[in-house]
């Protein structure tokens, strides 16, 4: 049977962090006594919430206090409580397509209408666009936008300063929270430095809940990440956790705190940046080795996990995905990143989780099927 190259999976290998899994485990149980065993407040463990005030400062320029911030099981988790906290199920949200297919697979569930706002096959935001967005954020019913503005899931589209400043302030005059999520900022290939964060600008984090994951430069299923807003909106969102999952998983608590102590956090990231980048910079060098651009146009890519790209012939990419996986390589067909997936001339490879020696036969492989469609 022809082995198949995985160009779809959007997380990091398994190479490196599981390595520390034994010792972290081991010592999280002896420094917490085994109370990592029992139940715990909702916030999390106070010592981790002071790491991570001072990891979102240091690593992504996120200023919070520590009545700020709480633990989540992952930014999935964090999107949910916050709709379900704003959205009631009877208030609509807005998304900048494409984006993240689970984070519009949730807002469906805590919405009673998510409207979507496309980004231009350059990665901006026109004229029309910006008027619908303005539209559809002065409806009463509309209470709530998703976005990821830095290196978007799937087109890796980093937005302006100017235009979080503009989605901030719209937001703002019509009352409406945005959630920012921010998975992907570390994985910054440019020399130049990132905007501002929305809730940097944001100084009284009114507005604004950040969220942060360790599944990008940890272990995927630690399912932990950091939660940021104000006061008054951290406190209903503790009452969802509270009264659901109690808290975040004590046990990976206990184990993302002693990474933290031993500058294990730090070497991960580090590791993943410089491998993912690696990878990155050969396969966009196979892509032209193999002029792969002659089958599709690519999107500027500066950082992240993925390549976002249009396939020049007149196919559906949802039904090509079948042919193509016969030649061993796969990709995520475009659709999954609309509201109402009606985009299929778009696809999406991912760099990341795949072996850097077999990115140059997974691209030929692309080539052939691309050829052949």
């Amino acid at each position: 049977m022809k082995r198949v190259y995985n160009l779809n999976w959007g997380f990091i290998d398994e190479t490196y962090s599981p390595r520390f899994l034994p010792q972290l485990l081991k010592e999280a149980l002896t420094d917490k006594n085994y109370e990592i065993l029992q139940y715990i407040e909702a916030e999390g463990l106070d010592e981790l919430r002071k790491m991570g005030c001072n990891f979102l400062s240091v690593n992504n320029q996120v200023s919070a206090k520590l009545s700020e911030l709480m633990v989540t099981s992952g930014s999935i988790s964090g999107i949910d409580m916050v709709s379900r906290v704003i959205l009631h199920g009877k208030y609509d949200s807005i998304v900048f397509e494409p984006t993240y297919d689970i984070a519009i697979e949730c807002l469906k569930i805590n919405s009673r209408f998510v409207h979507g706002v496309r980004f231009s096959e350059g990665g901006s935001l026109s004229v029309s666009a910006w008027n619908k967005f303005e539209r559809l954020a002065k409806k009463r019913s509309t209470k709530l936008v998703y976005i990821i503005p830095n290196f978007n899931n799937p087109n890796s589209v980093v937005l302006t300063k100017s235009d979080r400043e503009k989605i901030l302030s719209i937001c703002r005059v019509n009352d409406i929270v945005i959630i920012e999520d921010d998975p992907y900022s570390i994985y910054n290939y440019s020399e130049n430095k990132l905007p501002d964060n929305i809730i940097s600008l944001d100084k009284d984090k009114t507005n604004t809940v950040y969220l942060s994951t360790f599944s990008k430069i940890l272990y995927p299923g630690i399912r932990l990440g950091f939660l940021v807003t104000n006061q008054e909106l951290l406190s209903k969102i503790l009452h969802i956790q509270r009264y659901t999952i109690t808290s975040a998983n004590l046990i990976s608590q206990g184990i993302l705190l002693c990474a933290f102590k031993n500058k294990i956090i730090t070497r991960s990231a580090k590791h993943y940046y410089d491998v993912i980048r690696g990878k990155r910079d050969l396969i966009f060098s196979e892509i032209d080795k193999n002029c792969l651009g002659e089958e599709l146009d690519i999107a500027p890519n500066k950082g992240g996990m993925f390549i976002w790209a249009r396939i020049k012939k007149e196919v559906n990419t949802t039904s090509l995905l079948a042919d193509v996986t016969r030649f061993g390589v796969t990709y995520v067909p475009g659709s999954v990143y609309y509201i109402n997936g009606d985009d299929h001339r778009h696809i999406r490879l991912c760099y990341s989780h795949i072996e850097k020696s077999d990115i140059p036969e997974s691209i030929k492989r692309l080539k052939k099927a691309l050829l052949n469609a």
